[in-house]
């Protein structure tokens, strides 16, 4: 149980820090909407994807796959600093 509650502590302090930073909070709405509207505009003519889908709703979960990707590893990294200049204590 006291593995539920670090984790939970870890996600809620990651989650606050998120929200506080508005350029992180505002480029990672930012960011997939710029994928999504000119590349996929830009693309949507090309014969990249499979015939019959359009190249927005081909490229989509890509997008959100590298959100989630991209995202994670910056809270991993921020998990990581903390514990180097000792803010997290080993046991």
């Amino acid at each position: 149980m006291s593995e539920i509650r670090g984790v939970y502590t870890l996600w809620l302090r990651e989650v606050k820090r998120y929200v506080r930073e508005r350029t992180r909070l505002i480029s990672s709405f930012f960011q997939p909407l710029l994928w999504l509207v000119i590349f996929g505009s830009g693309l949507r003519f090309s014969s990249i994807g499979p015939s019959g889908i359009d190249y927005q709703e081909f490229i989509f979960p890509g997008i959100v796959g590298q959100t989630l990707l991209f995202t994670s590893m910056f809270m991993g990294i921020s998990v990581i600093w903390d514990r180097e200049f000792g803010f997290i204590k080993e046991n």
